[in-house]
């Protein structure tokens, strides 16, 4: 048996493992539900749009597009009460799909993944120990807010940072 079949019947075995969990099985139902949304919504907005609709998703008569940048937010608001229209004329058929609002909002570009294999050392960053410092400080576990502070202090040796505890 050559190893791409092998590959193939273990997702197989992996796909039916998980649609009998009942909570991936939602999960999944979910995901694919909101995947044909983002498609039918690309398909109702102009083609230099449709690359920076990133997620689309219906709740409550609320149809929420994220798209990859501020700038195409503005864009789309412009294209929203359009899109409303022509969303229920072609979709009216489904009650609970019937729109009375859509919501633009911002859904960056995911970060590109990091090569595990480059051992080169982690250049410090201001946003980086800024992002540290505030994440501690939002924290409500004070075990983790001190270790973030502490990670933030190790990543500036120049600046002393205080722990959350100090600061409180």
């Amino acid at each position: 048996m050559t190893t791409e079949n092998s590959l193939s019947r273990n997702v197989r075995h992996i796909q039916t493992f998980l649609r009998h969990s009942d909570a991936i099985s939602k999960l999944l139902a979910e995901i694919q539900e909101r995947a044909n949304l983002l498609q039918q919504v690309r398909l109702l907005i102009p083609a230099d749009i449709r690359p920076h609709c990133r997620q689309a998703s219906l709740r409550d008569h609320l149809l929420i597009v994220c798209v990859d940048s501020p700038a195409w937010v503005a864009q789309m608001r412009l294209y929203a009460p359009t899109l409303i229209n022509t969303f229920n004329t072609r979709y009216h058929e489904s009650r609970t799909r019937k729109l009375n609002e859509c919501r633009i909002q911002v859904l960056p570009e995911p970060p590109m993944f990091v090569n595990t294999t480059d051992r080169s050392p982690i250049k410090n960053s201001s946003v980086a120990i800024s992002s540290l410092l505030q994440a501690s400080r939002c924290v409500m576990n004070q075990e983790l807010a001190d270790s973030l502070a502490k990670l933030a202090n190790t990543l500036s040796p120049t600046a002393c940072v205080r722990s959350t505890s100090e600061n409180v």
